[in-house]
């Protein structure tokens, strides 16, 4: 659901799958509190990051009444009553601070706010080389450029003079 229709009544007769936006939905991810038509539904539940994930009819998504325009907030599957705060990286998935004291024990774990700032180091590392790739290339077309005009023009003088 965009951002415009966040706060917007759902209309119960056209709920659109919001990764196909093209078939009717017929779920709803209590995880991701997305909407799913019965094809992205599967291709969701495919995801090791979503292979968990719990369903609900549309119907019961509609007694709620409203889109909710909170941030999305995952609760762990085995601990409920936990919010997901934290990345496995032996496992590769997301684990509350219980399961990262039981079955993540001795596991590389980080608080999804450090990963978060890696990764926009990590891109912010890689946007700075792009830009130096770019501006070298831009530099070194220039250079050739010149060149080739310099020396195109030398030829041409050294040709009428003989």
């Amino acid at each position: 659901m965009s951002a415009a229709n966040a706060s917007a009544k759902i209309d119960p007769n056209n709920v659109r799958c919001e990764l196909c936006d093209e078939n009717e939905a017929t779920v709803k991810c209590s995880n991701c509190t997305q909407f799913f038509c019965d094809t992205c539904q599967k291709i969701h539940q495919k995801q090791k990051m979503s292979a968990h994930h719990q369903y609900i009819t549309i119907d019961e998504a509609l007694q709620g009444g409203s889109a909710s325009s909170a941030p999305r907030i995952l609760h762990c599957q085995k601990h409920p009553q936990y919010e997901v705060n934290s990345y496995c990286k032996t496992d590769q998935t997301t684990v509350c601070p219980q399961c990262a004291l039981d079955s993540h024990k001795g596991h590389a774990v980080d608080p999804l706010s450090t990963l978060s700032q890696g990764f926009k180091d990590t891109v912010f590392t890689l946007v700075n080389k792009v830009r130096f790739l770019l501006s070298f290339i831009f530099y070194l077309f220039f250079f050739f450029f010149f060149f080739f005009f310099f020396f195109s023009d030398l030829k041409n003088k050294f040709t009428l003079n003989r």
